[in-house]
Order: structure tokens, then C-alpha cells, then sequence
């Protein structure tokens, strides 16, 4: 019997092999279906298998490799936890509060003491260690809790997406491409509103690269990418001969020297006085031209009226708010003109026409952009049914503005959105979106594509993509990892507003979107696993009114 089982095993890992070699990716379908089916051995072997046929040093194989590493890793680590049995909660709590007692005993003994000997030292750092065990213990265990018990993905506001979807209210032609995961696109859900919002995404980009001071760096890391230096390498030498000869060149470029002078950590590219960032150095617009594939910039709420309202737009279909975000917007801009005062539209009793004249309500002035749309949020109650743009705000990530360019080829290789397989984290993505600003003709490239699933979506311009990255109990689903194919040279450049929702409103905008005042100095950084990407600086308001409002809903971050 034993002989029969390990042919057996050794036949199946035959067929698992070639079927990996017709097709590699569909092995993550495979650890999938074993995911659902709750046999999590059986999803790790898979993944296993798997990398021992494909190569980290193969180009070709490397984001595979990737993908099924971070996926081996991540049940692995879902496979620790859910063995795991730590102690009750209420000792662990009791040896915290006795931790800290000892630890507060031990400083107030050596309190006003300005010379410690080093006894005195390990005394209060093994105090201090005990204190920390004590709450990385209750941490694991309340870790632990979480992960058994799931993320009760049945509570999201859009838990029911793909029959909400075919259900209505929301206009849009749908088309189910996957349903598990579930991969959708829905067209023609946009009015004349939302189309023109569209229409304006591309200045709205180009207006945050000319509206920050300083110099952009480019950043090519302690490890550059050997195919990404030899472009600069190239460049450099390109216009210092065009330069010689007297021909056009881009003198900035030109007045470079070399990779190791001009992009190592002494070299360095920041503003003058500044700590120079480790293998950077400056971006001119001939090497902006010669690398960059994609530009991206979050917007912040408030920011712009055009990517709020496709915002709004694309939580709208995934089911965060009943009224249209075109009708939502209208009350907007109503806000923004004088008006009359609703409070004084009807004539009190005591007027007299006849000696007191036509009766005139009160005017209320117009309110800036900023307000309007603040007063516009707070009016979605969050205990409405659906929830409003409060919580579509607070269950989403900010909206990214990204352009991958035709010139150079942009695009991206295979990539997972998620990266919590375990449900350990409080809170992770659950669901990605795609407004696509921008239609590739076919032929040039552009397309997201799924492997596992053997999906492929072109962009046109007005397509919502919207695709499941969750397994069913929160955990980060294999098979959702996708990619954006190279655009061909001479075609369009591929635009869209991309968003991520998430399992709980505890996700930090300011700490992942940048939704900050301060923002970094905007760069182009290349490695060898995302090519070069252009960030610039995110799109904000100028009061923060729409951002306080809206971030009412948040639940703070865990």
C-alpha cells in the first residue's frame, strides 16, 4: 500500500509538473481550489512544487517565483498560527499588569540617580524585556484569535458584490469573467458628468508635475537593475557625443558623468542641505523620457472635483451609496452658488404684501469646493442602508491616478494586491478597481490579465474592472495575482484611476496614500521587479474640510 501511495504521489507531481510547463500560473488556481476546500497542506505542496520548477534568475520566471514565495510563506505562516494555542487571555493580561509592576518598581528605585552601574542597567532592561514579552504575548494571542476565527467578510457593506451588481440600482453593461474569485468589468455606467471627469484625468496628472518645486530624482537603488543603468549609461554617453558635435541635446544629461558618480549614496540627488537618498540622483528629462513606464499620484479627497467624483462613481457600483454620484456632485455644485435659504423660502404669516412688498427669502452665500463637499459626506449617515461616501471613504483606499507610457513599453509584471494570506493583519484589501481613462487599441498592448484564470481585460475608455483579491474568509486569494502586458511603442498611453477596497475602515490613508501635508519630493524609482515609476506628490486640498468630514467614519488605525 505504501509502494501505491508514493506512485501515486509521484504520478500526480508528474501531471502537476507538466501542467505547469503548459501553463505556470494555474498552478495558483490550483492552491486555490484547495484553499476553498480547506486543505491548506495541499495548497502549500502545490506552491512548493511549484517553485522548485520555475527560477528566481530567469526573467521570464521571476515574478512567478515571486508570487508563489510570498504565497508558500504566507499559508505557511496561516498553518503556524492556526496551530498555535497560546495562553488564556486573562493570564496573559495578568502577567502584563505584573510585568509592569515590576518594571515600574524597578525605575522609581533607581529614579534621580544620575550615574547607573552597569548591573543597574541589565536590571531595568531585563524589567523592560519582561514588560515587552508580556505584550507581544497578548499580541500574538489576540493574532491568533483573529486568524481562526476569520474576517467575517459576510459583514462588508459589499460582501453580496457580484449579485448586487446584477441586481442594480446602478446603470452599466456587466460581464462576469470569473466568479471566483470574481473578476467583472461593467461599461457605459458613466454620464455625461463622469465622462467629462474622465476626459480631464490627464491634465489633472500633468498639473501635479508642474505644481511642486525642486527637481524630481531618479533613484536607482543600492542594487541597481543592469538593464536600467545601462540605459542611463547610454543616455549619458548619447548626449555627451551629440554635445561635441554640436548637435541637439539635452545639456542636463550631458553634464552628467557617470552612474557610480552621479547615483551613489555619496553622490546622492536631493535638494541642497538635504541627506542625499541612498543611489539617487537627478531625473533630466531626457532620462525621464529614456526609463520612466509609469507615472502614479494619489488624490486626496477634496483635492480635485474630476477624481472625486469618479470616486464616488466607482463606490457607488461597488455598492457603497444608493443616489447616483452625478446626482451627489449636483448637490455640490448647488452649495457653491448663492442660493436661497430653504429656512426662509415660505412668506411668514405676518407679511403684508401690499405694505411690506414682494416677500424675498434670505440668500446664503456660496460655499468654496472644499465645503460644499464636506457638507455633502456628512449628509451620508453611516447607519444608511447603503452606506454613503463616508464610509466608501472609509473602507477604501484614496484614489491613484496611473499612466503607463507606450514610448518605453509600460506596463506591469505579475503581481499580488494583497499580501496577508493568513487574515493576521486587522485589516487588508479585499477588492481591486480600475477606471480606465484611456481605450488601447487591441494589437497594442495594455491588457490586465490573470493568468490562473485565464482572463484578459483591454482598456476602453469608461471600463470599471473591478476583481476579487480575497479568499472567502479574508485571507489573500493565489489566483487573484494579475498583470499589466508591456504597451507596444507608437500606441496609446494606458490611463486609469485605481482604487483598492478594504476589510475593515481601520485602514491608514496617511500612512499607504500619503494623505498627509507633507509629501516626498517626487522621483522616478527603478528595481528590477516594478521597472521605473515616476511618484509624484499626491493631489491635495487646501483647507482639509472634505477630509475632516470624511474621516469621521475611519475607525483609528490598529
Amino acid at each position: 500500500r505504501r509502494h501505491i501511495s508514493v506512485s501515486l504521489q509521484a504520478m500526480l507531481s508528474t501531471l502537476l509538473a507538466s501542467a505547469l510547463a503548459a501553463a505556470p500560473e494555474k498552478v495558483l488556481l490550483t492552491m486555490r481550489t484547495s484553499l476553498a476546500k480547506d486543505d491548506l497542506a495541499a495548497a502549500i505542496s502545490a506552491g512548493k512544487t511549484a517553485l522548485q520548477s520555475c527560477s528566481a534568475d530567469k526573467a521570464s520566471e521571476a515574478p512567478l517565483h515571486r508570487v508563489l514565495n510570498a504565497s508558500v510563506h504566507g499559508l505557511e505562516r496561516k498553518q503556524q498560527l492556526l496551530s498555535a494555542t497560546p495562553k488564556p487571555m486573562p493570564k496573559l493580561e495578568k502577567a502584563l499588569k505584573s510585568a509592569g509592576k515590576k518594571l515600574k518598581a524597578v525605575k522609581d528605585e533607581f529614579d534621580g540617580e544620575e550615574l547607573l552601574s552597569k548591573d543597574d542597567k541589565a536590571t531595568i532592561a531585563k524589567a523592560e524585556a519582561a514588560e515587552r514579552a508580556a505584550r507581544l504575548a497578548i499580541d500574538e494571542a489576540k493574532v491568533v484569535e483573529r486568524v481562526k476565527a476569520g474576517r467575517g467578510m459576510s459583514a462588508l457593506p459589499f460582501s453580496s458584490l457580484l449579485a448586487s451588481l446584477r441586481a442594480g440600482p446602478h446603470a452599466g453593461r456587466l460581464t462576469v469573467l470569473s466568479e471566483a474569485p470574481l473578476v467583472v468589468t461593467v461599461d457605459d455606467f458613466l454620464g455625461a458628468a463622469g465622462k467629462e471627469a474622465l476626459a480631464d484625468l490627464p491634465a489633472v496628472l500633468d498639473s501635479l508635475a508642474h505644481e511642486e518645486e525642486g527637481s524630481p530624482q531618479l533613484c536607482l537603488g543600492d542594487a541597481p537593475d543592469k538593464a536600467v543603468t545601462k540605459k542611463v549609461e547610454e543616455a549619458i554617453k548619447e548626449a555627451k557625443k551629440a554635445a561635441s558635435k554640436g548637435k541637439a541635446h539635452c545639456n542636463a544629461t550631458a553634464a552628467l558623468v557617470s552612474i557610480a558618480a552621479n547615483y551613489s549614496e555619496a553622490g546622492g540627488g536631493g535638494p541642497p542641505g538635504s541627506a542625499p537618498d541612498s543611489g539617487c540622483g537627478p531625473l533630466t528629462p531626457a532620462l525621464d523620457a529614456a526609463l520612466t513606464q509609469r507615472d502614479a499620484a494619489w488624490m486626496i479627497i477634496g483635492a480635485n472635483k474630476a477624481t472625486d467624483l469618479l470616486d464616488a462613481a466607482i463606490s457607488g457600483v461597488v455598492g457603497f451609496t444608493a443616489q447616483d454620484a452625478e446626482a451627489a456632485f449636483a448637490q455640490v455644485e448647488e452649495r457653491m452658488v448663492e442660493r436661497d435659504d430653504p429656512a426662509t423660502v415660505e412668506v411668514p404669516p405676518e407679511w403684508d404684501e401690499e405694505e411690506d412688498g414682494e416677500w424675498e427669502p434670505s440668500k446664503l452665500p456660496g460655499e468654496s469646493y472644499e465645503a460644499a463637499l464636506a457638507k455633502v459626506v456628512q449628509l451620508s449617515a453611516a447607519d444608511a442602508s447603503p452606506p454613503g461616501l463616508g464610509l466608501a471613504y472609509a473602507y477604501s483606499s484614496s484614489p491613484e491616478i496611473l499612466r503607463y507610457r507606450a514610448a518605453t513599453g509600460g506596463g506591469r509584471k505579475l503581481a499580488l494586491e494583497c499580501d496577508d494570506f493568513a487574515s493576521e493583519s486587522p485589516v487588508s484589501a479585499v477588492l481591486g478597481a480600475h477606471l480606465y481613462a484611456t481605450t488601447v487599441p487591441k494589437g497594442k498592448g495594455g491588457e490586465d490579465t490573470f493568468p490562473a484564470l485565464g482572463v484578459s481585460v483591454r482598456p476602453e475608455a469608461g471600463r470599471l474592472l473591478l476583481f476579487e483579491v480575497a479568499m472567502p474568509d479574508g485571507g489573500c486569494d493565489p489566483a487573484s495575482a494579475a498583470a499589466s502586458a508591456p504597451l507596444k511603442p507608437g500606441g496609446a498611453d494606458k490611463l486609469l484611476l485605481s482604487k483598492r477596497f478594504y476589510s475593515a475602515p481601520a485602514f491608514d490613508r496617511g500612512a499607504n496614500n500619503a494623505e498627509t501635508p507633507q509629501q516626498p519630493p517626487r522621483k522616478v524609482l527603478c528595481d528590477a521587479e516594478n521597472g521605473c515609476q515616476r511618484r509624484e506628490p499626491a493631489g491635495r486640498p487646501q483647507q482639509g474640510a472634505a477630509v475632516q468630514a470624511a474621516h469621521s467614519y475611519k475607525a483609528p488605525p490598529q
